[in-house]
C-alpha cells in the first residue's frame, strides 16, 4: 500500500480527478476574496488613515483613545491582522462541515477500474435509490425521529438568528442616527466612518467555503495514498457521484475495507446536512451581528484633536 501511495496519477485515466476538481473550485472561490481583501487593506483603510492623519501642516484630526485600536482600524497591517484573527474564529466550522459533507460520498463511490467512462452512470441507478422521504429523513424509525427533531431545531435556530441580525441592525441604525444628528465640528470636521469589523467578517463566509474545498482536496489526496485508489468524477464540475479507479496491485476488497474506515456505512439523511449547515452559519451570523454593534460602539469613541 505504501508503494501505491507514491504512484503518480496516470494521464490516460478516464473522467476528471476529484482532487483537482475541488482544487479548481477552491481557487475560483479564493481569487475574488483575495482581491476584496487587498482592496479593503490597500485602498479603503488608507483613506481612513488620511482622515485621522497627524500632520503639522494641517489641522489636527480625529483619533481613538487607544493607540493599538487606532493602528488596527487605520493601517493595512492592522486590517490584515484583524482579518487573520477573524478567519481563525469564523472558518473552522465551515471546514469541518465541508469534510463531513464530502466524506459521506466516499464509501458509496463506485469501483470503475475496468469500466469505460460511458458505462459509469448505470441506467437503473436512480431506481435503486430509496424513496424520497427516506433520503430526506432516513430509513429506520429512530433515524427519522432524530431527523424530524433536527429539522424543527434547525428551523427555530434559523428564525432566531434572523431575529438576532435584525435586532443588531435596528440597534446599530438607531444609535448611528443619533450620532448623525450631532453637528460636525467646524475645526475638525465630521467623525470618520468606521465599519472595520463588518469589513473583516464580510468575506468570512466565502473564505470558509474556499478553505473547506482546499481541506477536502487535501484530505481526499491523503485518502488516495492510504487506500490505493484514484478518485474520479464523470463530469468536470463533479456532481454528487464519486467514482474510483484502483491503483495497480490493490484488490477490490482491500480498497473497500480502506474506504469503510473513513466513511459512514449508510447514507446520511439530507435533513442532517441542512441542520449542520445552519449550525455552521449560526456562528458566523452571531459574529456578524456582534460586528455591527461593536462598529457602532467604535463610532462613538472618536475624539477630536
Amino acid at each position: 500500500m505504501q508503494a501505491a501511495s507514491l504512484m503518480m496519477v496516470p494521464r490516460h485515466l478516464p473522467g476528471w480527478s476529484a482532487t483537482r476538481v475541488h482544487m479548481v473550485i477552491a481557487i475560483l472561490l479564493s481569487a475574488p476574496m483575495l482581491v476584496l481583501v487587498a482592496f479593503l487593506s490597500l485602498v479603503d483603510t488608507p483613506w481612513l488613515a488620511f482622515l485621522t492623519r497627524d500632520d503639522t501642516s494641517h489641522p489636527p484630526h480625529w483619533h481613538l483613545p487607544w493607540p493599538v485600536l487606532q493602528w488596527a482600524v487605520t493601517s493595512p497591517a492592522g486590517y490584515l491582522t484583524l482579518f487573520a484573527l477573524g478567519m481563525l474564529v469564523v472558518v473552522p466550522p465551515f471546514v469541518l462541515l465541508s469534510i463531513w459533507r464530502y466524506r459521506n460520498q466516499v464509501l458509496p463511490a463506485r469501483d470503475v477500474t475496468y469500466v469505460p467512462q460511458v458505462g459509469w452512470a448505470m441506467p437503473g441507478q436512480a431506481r435503486l435509490q430509496p424513496p424520497l422521504p427516506q433520503r430526506w429523513l432516513g430509513q429506520r424509525r429512530s433515524e427519522r425521529a432524530v431527523s424530524l427533531v433536527l429539522l424543527v431545531v434547525g428551523m427555530l435556530l434559523f428564525v432566531a438568528l434572523v431575529g438576532v441580525l435584525l435586532a443588531a441592525l435596528g440597534v446599530s441604525g438607531r444609535l448611528l442616527n443619533q450620532l448623525d444628528v450631532q453637528p460636525c465640528s467646524t475645526h475638525y470636521g465630521c467623525r470618520p466612518w468606521t465599519d472595520t469589523l463588518k469589513r473583516v467578517l464580510s468575506p468570512g463566509f466565502f473564505v470558509g467555503l474556499a478553505l473547506g474545498e482546499w481541506a477536502w482536496a487535501w484530505w481526499l489526496r491523503r485518502l488516495e495514498g492510504t487506500s490505493g485508489v484514484w478518485f474520479r468524477y464523470g463530469a468536470w464540475m463533479g456532481g454528487n457521484t464519486l467514482y474510483y479507479v484502483r491503483q495497480p496491485g490493490v484488490t477490490s476488497e482491500a480498497a473497500t475495507a480502506a474506504l469503510a474506515r473513513v466513511s459512514p456505512t449508510h447514507a446520511v439523511p439530507y435533513v442532517r446536512y441542512i441542520f449542520f449547515f445552519v449550525l455552521a452559519w449560526s456562528w458566523y451570523a452571531v459574529l456578524f451581528a456582534a460586528a455591527f454593534l461593536l462598529d457602532t460602539w467604535l463610532q462613538y469613541q472618536w475624539l477630536p484633536g
